[in-house]
């Protein structure tokens, strides 16, 4: 009998047509709670990128439990997928990826950096995840022009401004007002650019895996 496709819950991070060019799945919106109850299939691989993260709608780690006591292969990166692998990392769920990894070395924490709004038709986000900023601003860590500890107040700078106004322009204007700015001069509006897309990254790597076990 042939295997079931694989189950991929995404659409925010990355798109659903991606999605199929680089792996044959079954591809259906952020997961929200129920969805993994609803499934059937022993021994079928879900991948979890995006999820609702709006009161009740959040997958619970409860859910998880009890889809891999079914004989379910849970992986998760980019977003809820990486925040819940971290979580539940010693209960049977693999997650991959540096959001995942960020979760595990208590860098990031709760659901604030991968918030996003999204358009609930076309799935488009609409907004930017702090996650995305913070990726960024690794970089100028890594170049010796500004200190972790300049990134940490950053971040907390721009977790004060609600999520309807996380748009590229409102950041840039932020971060150009921060101690930050000299650091990073002309840059401070390279968030933006496709190479920093970290959630994007994470999710090909881990659907890219799915093709070599």
């Amino acid at each position: 009998m042939r295997p079931l496709r694989p189950v991929v819950f995404a659409g925010v991070s990355l798109s659903h047509a991606e999605i199929r060019e680089l792996v044959d799945a079954e591809c259906r919106p952020p997961i929200r709670t129920g969805d993994l109850d609803r499934l059937r299939g022993a021994q079928r691989t879900i991948v979890i990128i995006d999820g609702e993260l709006a009161g009740d709608a959040v997958i619970s780690v409860d859910e998880i439990e009890r889809a891999i006591s079914r004989g379910f292969d849970v992986r998760g990166a980019s977003s809820v997928g990486a925040l819940r692998a971290a979580e539940f990392h010693e209960r049977g769920m693999r997650g991959c990826g540096w959001v995942y990894q960020a979760f595990r070395d208590g860098r990031i924490f709760g659901t604030e950096e991968i918030a996003v709004l999204y358009d609930p038709q076309s799935l488009c986000p609409l907004t930017i995840p702090l996650v995305t900023v913070r990726f960024w601003l690794d970089h100028f860590v890594g170049r010796g022009v500004i200190g972790n500890r300049e990134v940490d107040c950053a971040m907390s700078a721009l977790k004060a401004v609600g999520l309807g106004s996380r748009t590229e322009n409102e950041i840039a204007m932020r971060l150009a007002g921060m101690s930050i700015a000299e650091g990073i001069g002309g840059e401070k509006n390279t968030f933006t650019h496709p190479i920093y897309d970290i959630e994007a990254h994470d999710a090909r790597y881990l659907l890219r895996s799915l093709n070599i076990g």
